[in-house]
C-alpha cells in the first residue's frame, strides 16, 4: 500500500465547503451557507459530457485532500474556482485522522 504524506505545500488551492440549510417543508434547500474555506490539494481524475434532457452537461470527477475535519459529510458541496461539486465520499485516507 502506497503511503502519501500530505504536505502543506501540496495544498495550494482554495476550496469552500457549504452545507444545505433546509426550509419548510424540510425537503427543500433554502440556501447553502459556508462551513469553511480551506486550502486543499485538488486532482482532476476524469471528465465527461452527457446529454441530460435537451442539453449537454459536463461531469468532472476530482479528488480533493484537506486536513482532517470531523464536520464534513456527503450532504455538502465543495466550490473550487467558482465551480460547485457534490461531495460523494469522505474518506480518512490513512486512518490517522490527518487528512480527508
Amino acid at each position: 500500500m502506497r503511503r502519501y504524506k500530505l504536505r502543506a505545500g501540496d495544498m495550494d488551492q482554495r476550496v469552500t465547503i457549504t452545507y444545505p440549510l433546509y426550509s419548510s417543508p424540510p425537503d427543500e434547500v433554502a440556501s447553502w451557507p459556508t462551513l469553511a474555506t480551506l486550502y486543499a490539494m485538488v486532482e482532476f481524475l476524469v471528465g465527461d459530457e452527457v446529454v441530460s434532457g435537451d442539453r449537454e452537461v459536463s461531469k468532472q470527477l476530482a479528488k480533493v485532500k484537506v486536513h482532517h475535519r470531523s464536520d464534513i459529510n456527503t450532504t455538502m458541496r465543495l466550490t473550487h474556482r467558482s465551480i460547485e461539486y457534490d461531495i460523494r465520499a469522505v474518506v480518512d485516507v490513512d486512518g490517522k485522522r490527518e487528512s480527508l
